[in-house]
C-alpha cells in the first residue's frame, strides 16, 4: 500500500506561536491518520505531532523550502502555510481523489482550493490553469509533484515573490485546480496582523488565541480586507463563468 502524501507546512520560528493551535486544529479536522505532517522551522522544535525540518538560514526562504523538500522522501507533497486554519473536516478520500486526477491528466500540480478557478475545463470537478494565470503556482493547499516544485524554485524569493515569479517558470507542465474549493479554511494572519473575522471563527470553533501574540487588525483594516477579498472573488467568478460560457 502506498504511503499517504505528506503535508509540508511552510513556517518559521517567527510564527511558532501558531504551532500549538495548528496542532489542535489539524487533529480535529485534517483526518491525518498515518499521514506525515512536516513543518518548516529555523531553530525551534514544533510539537511532536509535526515532523520538524530545521533550516537555520532565515534570509533565503526559497532555499529553506528547497532544503525541506529534499528531506522529504516522497514523490508528492501537499503544501500549505502555518496561518491557514481549517474550519471543518477535510472530505474523506479527497487527497486520493486529487492524486488520481494528477495521474490521469499527467499533471504536476492540483490545487484543492478554487482561488482562482481554472479556465480550461476537463470535467465538472477539475479544470486546467492556463499558462501565465495569476496564482498558478500557489502553495495554498496544493498537491505537487515534488520534483516539479523543486524545478521552479530559483534565487532568493520570499513566499509572495515565489508565487508571482514562478508562474513564468511553470509553463512546461499541466497544472489543475478544483472548480469548487474542497478545503474549508480561514487565513488568521494577514500582513503580520491577526484577522479579526478569522479569529472570531476559530474562537467559535473552540480554538484559544490567548498565546498568539500578534498585533490585531484595526476595524478599518479588517473591513478593507473583507472588501478586497470579496472583490477579488467576484472578479474570479465572473472570469470563470465567462470562460465556461465561451468554451461550452
Amino acid at each position: 500500500m502506498n504511503r499517504p502524501i505528506p503535508v509540508l507546512v511552510c513556517s518559521c520560528d517567527k510564527y511558532s506561536a501558531l504551532w500549538t493551535v495548528l496542532e489542535l486544529n489539524y487533529k480535529k479536522y485534517l483526518n491525518a491518520d498515518d499521514r506525515e505532517i512536516y513543518i518548516l522551522a529555523n531553530l525551534k522544535q514544533a510539537p511532536k505531532f509535526f515532523e520538524t525540518i530545521n533550516v537555520p538560514d532565515t534570509t533565503n526562504w526559497t532555499k529553506m523550502l528547497e532544503r525541506a523538500l529534499r528531506e522529504i522522501p516522497d514523490d508528492y507533497v501537499i503544501t500549505t502555510f502555518d496561518d491557514l486554519f481549517l474550519t471543518s473536516t477535510l472530505p474523506i478520500g479527497l487527497i486520493e481523489e486529487a492524486q488520481s486526477y494528477l495521474k490521469t491528466n499527467d499533471a504536476a500540480y492540483i490545487r484543492l482550493t478554487a482561488s482562482p478557478k481554472g479556465t480550461i475545463f476537463n470535467n465538472k470537478q477539475v479544470s486546467e490553469i492556463e499558462v501565465g494565470a495569476a496564482y498558478r503556482t500557489s502553495l495554498v493547499w496544493a498537491i505537487w509533484e515534488k520534483m516539479e516544485l523543486l524545478r521552479i524554485i530559483q534565487g532568493e524569493e520570499n513566499p509572495w515573490e515565489f508565487e508571482r515569479n514562478s508562474i513564468s517558470r511553470s509553463g512546461a507542465r499541466k497544472y489543475l485546480t478544483y472548480n469548487e474549493s474542497k478545503v474549508p479554511f480561514v487565513n488568521l494572519i494577514v500582513q503580520g496582523k491577526i484577522n479579526n473575522s478569522a479569529e472570531k471563527t476559530l474562537s467559535r470553533l473552540g480554538f484559544s488565541m490567548l498565546n498568539i501574540n500578534f498585533p490585531v487588525m484595526t476595524s478599518f483594516e479588517d473591513i478593507r480586507w473583507i472588501v478586497k477579498k470579496f472583490i477579488y472573488k467576484l472578479k474570479c467568478e465572473i472570469k470563470f463563468q465567462w470562460k465556461k460560457f465561451r468554451q461550452f
